[in-house]
């Protein structure tokens, strides 16, 4: 018996080691794509897609890798394939890969069946494609336009996103709001109307709208983690949280959602999970200033100092621009014992803001260390004027005599 058990759970160690391995190939590729280094993602791709034959959306992945790497011939094989273990996936794309291979017909016999989806590109963004130039110059190109292939309600939702990525937001607002008072059930155009909102600044509206998005598709990740970022913005941070939770239990995959959540999971002082989301997050991007400060924040709070300095270096490295980079590093240098590096740190924060009353207490420290009596009293009663209570006892101690 006690075999038996030993070898279950070597088979499901196994079967773990497998999944994290898989999840791995898949987190780099995602990575090495998002930082535009094409052979290196279709090199994991690849991995992934050996480890895990029968997801089409990897095939997709990687053919959009060779694609915008200019092999066609690869690009196509792998939409093929996409299309052969989910009918349609591939098409649009076979039809742009064919294209670029100079094979119209096949081109156009692809193009006219995405057409015939009911989710399919719209029809500006068919147009402008680039990837069509060798067959929008042709006799058929303008016969298949004379079909009307979208519905009023997807016009209205295409005119509504142009508009937004136009930065025309009052008339994507227009355009919405009377799509809605027809289609009351249109979770896409709730999602929009929230996206013309938060543009806006109207974060309360925008709330209303994608909470309605969420109650029509409550299985849609990307509506749950727009509403995180809203209820951020709403300083709602506990509320923030639990929508980042819902849209990693829905997508583990997108680590964009964990990233987020370690922003609120600092804000309700959950250090523990900031600090798991960050490690992961950080294993496949992290090159980012404001991702090095958060984790070298989480570190910072808990009270863990050497530990957040080098994170906090690399952040100042990228960014000088952010008091509270200078701020976060200074605390760490002068818990650290290091009063000239915090000083200096302090005084880089002080001129990008001067209006931090803890900041102008806590140099007046590192003066204090470092000899320098008359500037420490000068910087605790700057801090005591900004209401700085702990000051005063300093002030009595050192200075008020």
């Amino acid at each position: 018996m006690n075999k038996i058990i030993i070898l279950i759970s070597v088979f499901i160690f196994s079967l773990n080691s497998y999944s994290q391995e898989k999840k791995d190939y898949f987190y780099k590729a995602s990575a090495y794509i998002y930082y535009n280094i094409l052979d290196s993602a279709v090199i994991y791709m690849s991995k992934s897609i050996d480890s895990e034959k029968d997801n089409y959306s990897n095939y997709i992945v990687r053919g959009n890798c060779y694609f915008n790497l200019k092999m066609y011939e690869s690009a196509l094989n792998d939409y093929l394939k996409a299309d052969d273990l989910k009918t349609g996936a591939g098409e649009y794309n076979i039809a742009r890969s064919y294209s670029m291979l100079n094979n119209s017909d096949k081109a156009f016999d692809y193009l006219q069946r995405h057409l015939q989806k009911s989710e399919k590109n719209t029809q500006a963004s068919i147009k402008l494609d680039t990837a069509f130039r060798n067959i929008n110059t042709l006799k058929q190109w303008d016969e298949i336009w004379l079909t009307e292939w979208y519905s009023k309600t997807e016009t209205a939702l295409f005119d509504a996103e142009y508009a937004i990525n136009k930065k025309q937001y009052y008339e994507a607002l227009d355009i919405l709001t009377q799509l809605i008072e027809k289609r009351s059930r249109s979770h896409q155009a709730y999602f929009l109307r929230a996206k013309a909102s938060t543009e806006l600044q109207s974060y309360r509206a925008a709330l209303t709208d994608i909470e309605k998005a969420i109650e029509i598709a409550p299985k849609n990740d990307n509506y749950w983690f727009e509403k995180g970022k809203l209820n951020l913005y709403e300083e709602k941070y506990k509320k923030a949280f639990e929508d980042f939770n819902t849209a990693i239990n829905l997508n583990p995959d997108n680590l964009v959602y964990n990233l987020f959540r370690a922003k609120s999971a600092i804000k309700i002082e959950n250090y523990a999970i900031a600090l798991d989301d960050m490690k992961l997050y950080m294993k496949y991007y992290g090159r980012e200033a404001e991702e090095n400060y958060l984790i070298g924040l989480i570190y910072l709070n808990q009270k863990e100092y050497i530990d957040a300095l080098p994170y906090l270096n690399i952040a100042l490295a990228k960014d000088q621009s952010k008091y509270e980079y200078f701020t976060s590093r200074g605390i760490a240098y002068l818990n650290t014992n290091s009063p000239a590096l915090s000083e200096s740190d302090f005084t880089m924060s002080l001129d990008l803001n001067p209006k931090q009353n803890e900041v102008w207490f806590f140099r007046g420290l590192d003066r204090a260390k470092l000899g320098n009596s008359t500037g420490a009293c000068l910087d605790w009663e700057k801090a005591f004027d900004m209401k700085y209570v702990d000051a005063v006892e300093y002030l009595k101690k050192n200075c008020w005599k």
